[in-house]
């Protein structure tokens, strides 16, 4: 009976002291340090990020592709030349008849460039003004005139190929005129108009070369110089107030060219969207690689006449950019000038001749918010740079511009014959995505109530949290496909775990996570949550270096501490924090602890059994021959104090 009492009692004590050593090792675990001091780790990685969201993933770019919206928008506003009189003038005997053609052939061309896509009426209009122009044109093949409106008429029908043959005839003509012009200097209406004749022929040429991968750089050659030529409009002669151009101070600015009434602001734009397009182009054709830090420019040689003939015309253009650039392209462009001449991102040199051109124009252009396509194409800029909330507002100046419901009643003529989609409905769609990525949501005026069943991960949303949860409405309406809802509705549950990571609330992200997880398919979710904390680790890495040269090791070991044991990095973002064998071991020694109590406790009750048998058996034994012992004893005693007595 003692024996039981002890042993139990030894038992009780020892699985107390297990019991308090296992909570001792969990109140002190990773998690719970974490939960007390994530007051102190959020004010040293600086949370909450409300101010400036999560680092991007790349899955806010791949949205944009996948809906097709990444593309940028030419304006395409490609159109004849009306005017028969002065320099370009018909001459001869048939200069009436020459002049009655041209007039109905330009009837014709208006007539069917109303007809979107290939009709049998366009192409019945489309056949009689090319031969009205034609027969112009074997009757005088010396006139711009005749040559240029044939050319465009093969562009406005699609026939690019064709359309080139007629304008480089055209740009030859203006090239042997220009000498004649040259001696007739002091008639600026000659010279305006040559100028103008310049712009439009090299734009149409940069328009018909660009679409082929053969010609593209000859393309965009040319839609170079016609933005380089409007300079030449704009500063040939001392204008007066009287004159068309008298309010133009220089070539950046937006004007309508008199004779056409094209907008320099569809050359600036169409410039813009062709270097955005040509995505391996490099100025020089013998430096295509990364260059060396040490080869940066040295900006100051630009603005001395003397010492900026030691820098090649790019880098003239990009640090006269670098000095002009302003607010909202001041950071995308100082950020990536710098990487770009340090060679981290040599192959992004296109989108640095874009931004380049954004920042000239937008100087002299305080108005450029009225765009909306060279605003949508300044979007695209900023999404594939990272800069989602710039996008959103630019595009939204471009959904919010006057001249925005001007294009979504009367869409440009090239865009309709080459049945390209609605440009209005692109603005819109990448306004609604754009805002989405930064956390709002999009602007009723977008999408109406649509009568198409929700997405699936709008079903599973609204079965977690319910239909009150405030994120975003349903956006179907806007999107053709149901597959595009699916892919935005995925951003409900980005949105709201977001949230939680904004604040540097962990512990609830990971809650609301693991709540999707039994409910979604989660292979698009896992490989966010992977990049976004490899992003966060990043970000935690950086401010681990800064405390460590401030030689605050306490705050250095606290964000290594963060990144080791809160389970939320993975192992190439801990190996950033340069953890030796040793730290790892300790850095998981009390789960190493806490499982292996787990384990002896266990085995403990399933061998206590046996051992309690075992031990109980041994101790009768013992006890059985102790008794023997003193029972033989006793009796070797009594026997012999008879002895004793019977010898006495």
């Amino acid at each position: 009976m003692a024996y039981t009492t002890i042993t139990r009692l030894i038992f009780l004590i020892l699985w107390g002291f297990l019991m308090v050593t296992m909570w001792f090792f969990g109140r002190f675990s990773p998690v719970e340090q974490f939960k007390e001091q994530q007051i102190r780790i959020n004010e040293v990685l600086e949370f909450p990020w409300d101010a400036s969201p999560l680092p991007v993933t790349g899955y806010e770019k791949e949205i944009i592709q996948d809906l097709k919206l990444d593309a940028p928008l030419f304006s395409r506003d490609i159109r004849p030349w009306r005017s028969f009189d002065g320099l370009f003038a018909f001459r001869g005997a048939q200069e009436d008849e020459q002049n009655e053609r041209m007039k109905q052939a330009l009837e014709f061309m208006d007539d069917f460039k109303d007809f979107a896509g290939q009709t049998q009426e366009r192409a019945q209009l489309f056949s009689k003004a090319r031969k009205l122009i034609k027969s112009c044109y074997s009757q005088d093949r010396d006139s711009w005139v005749v040559a240029y409106n044939l050319g465009v008429c093969y562009l406005w029908n699609g026939e690019r190929r064709g359309a080139l043959d007629y304008l480089k005839d055209a740009e030859g003509i203006l090239s042997r005129q220009e000498e004649n012009w040259r001696n007739q200097q002091s008639n600026s209406a000659h010279s305006d108009a040559f100028w103008e004749a310049w712009i439009l022929t090299q734009y149409a040429l940069g328009e018909a070369s660009f679409s082929d991968k053969d010609t593209r750089e000859n393309g965009l050659v040319h839609y170079r110089q016609a933005v380089q030529s409007i300079f030449n409009l704009a500063n040939e002669f001392a204008r007066t107030i009287d004159d068309p151009y008298g309010h133009v101070t220089n070539g950046f600015m937006f004007f309508q060219l008199s004779q056409s009434e094209v907008n320099t602001v569809s050359l600036w734009s169409d410039l813009v969207a062709a270097y955005m397009t040509f995505v391996d182009y490099h100025w020089a054709e013998e430096e295509k690689t990364p260059l060396k830090p040490e080869e940066a420019p040295r900006c100051e040689y630009a603005f001395d006449k003397q010492l900026k003939i030691k820098l090649n015309y790019r880098d003239r253009i990009f640090c006269k950019s670098l000095h002009r650039t302003q607010d909202p392209f001041k950071s995308s462009f100082v950020r990536l000038f710098e990487q770009f001449y340090t060679g981290d991102s040599y192959d992004q040199e296109y989108l640095l001749w874009a931004l380049s051109n954004l920042i000239d124009i937008r100087v002299d252009n305080p108005d450029i918010e009225q765009y909306p396509l060279i605003m949508y194409n300044a979007a695209q800029i900023q999404l594939r740079l990272g800069e989602f909330i710039q996008a959103s507002d630019m595009i939204m100046n471009a959904y919010e511009s006057p001249f925005f419901f001007e294009l979504a009643e009367q869409e440009n003529t090239m865009l309709l014959i080459l049945n390209e989609e609605n440009v209005s409905d692109k603005i819109k769609k990448l306004a609604i995505v754009a805002g989405i990525l930064v956390g709002e949501k999009p602007d009723k005026r977008f999408c109406p109530p649509s009568n198409r069943p929700s997405s699936t991960f709008r079903k599973k949303f609204d079965q977690l949290y319910g239909e009150d949860m405030d994120i975003f409405p349903a956006v179907g309406a806007c999107f053709k496909n149901p597959n595009d809802e699916r892919e935005v509705d995925k951003w409900l549950f980005i949105q709201l775990w977001r949230r939680y990571l904004n604040r540097g609330d962990f512990t609830g992200f990971e809650t609301e996570y693991q709540k999707a997880g039994g409910s979604v398919s989660m292979g698009f979710f896992q490989n966010w949550r992977r990049d976004t904390f490899q992003n966060i680790g990043l970000r935690a890495h950086q401010k681990y270096l800064t405390y460590l040269d401030r030689e605050d090791e306490d705050t250095a070991l606290l964000i290594r501490r963060f990144v080791l044991r809160s389970g939320l990095f993975d192992q190439e973002t801990q190996a950033l924090f340069k953890v030796e064998l040793g730290d790892r071991f300790f850095a998981s020694l009390p789960w190493l602890l806490r499982g292996g109590l787990v384990v002896f406790a266990l085995l403990l009750l399933v061998i206590w059994h046996p051992i309690h048998r075992s031990a109980r058996r041994s101790f009768l034994g013992m006890h059985r021959v102790s008794r023997l012992k003193g029972s033989r004893k006793k009796h070797t005693l009594s026997k012999s104090g008879s002895v004793s007595s019977g010898v006495s």
